[in-house]
């Protein structure tokens, strides 16, 4: 579980995702864009039929994590991988990979947390938000899906999980995280891709 998605403005929602331009296995996803992980849209400006006003960039962290877990490694960078399709192809790879390992990331909050450029709402915001979508959806989503392993990305968001007592068998740090001396950005990682590993 990851903390939240990026706020979609409703200027946002009049782009599309240019389905004629992906390829082939990929062209029945969703055509609206929507500044989620998962739209292929987000972060490649040049699969939509125009020009948000807010800045597309994309979460390329989580696509480094994706790679990580999936073992496809770093995301494609624009500089190093100018071409759309070779990008997309890996992405969907990634993508294709970790569902058949029955890996999926969900976020803790219905609402989103963040606007673009990074500015993100209060703490005890973000905590009534967590806290509303476990008791208003959460709870019933975990249950339903009967997932044999709920990791957390994020220390705050593991924080928010032990307040409210929700469930869940480990945390790494989220991607892009501060070093500092005391925090080891490792945490986790060893257990979590042994978790993956076993499905």
């Amino acid at each position: 579980m990851g903390e939240s998605h990026i706020y979609t403005s409703a200027d946002d929602l009049r782009w599309h995702v240019r389905r004629d331009r992906l390829p082939l296995g990929a062209q029945g996803t969703p055509p609206v864009f929507a500044r989620l992980v998962y739209c292929l849209g987000y972060g490649e400006t040049a699969l939509l039929d125009g020009l948000p006003h807010q800045r597309n960039s994309g979460t390329r962290q989580f696509w480094d994590l994706f790679g990580r877990l999936a073992g496809t490694g770093r995301s494609p960078r624009r500089r190093e991988h100018p071409i759309l399709e070779a990008r997309l192809q890996w992405k969907i790879r990634t993508l294709e990979i970790l569902r058949n390992l029955g890996v999926w990331v969900t976020d803790a909050s219905l609402h989103a947390m963040y606007a673009p450029g990074g500015k993100r709402v209060g703490s005890r915001l973000c905590q009534a938000l967590h806290q509303s979508w476990w008791e208003g959806y959460g709870a019933q989503q975990l249950s339903n899906l009967g997932p044999q392993k709920v990791w957390i990305i994020g220390k705050t968001v593991a924080d928010v999980c032990d307040r409210l007592a929700i469930p869940y068998d480990g945390w790494i740090y989220q991607p892009g995280a501060g070093r500092s001396p005391t925090r080891d950005l490792t945490r986790g990682w060893k257990e979590l891709l042994e978790d993956v590993s076993a499905f």
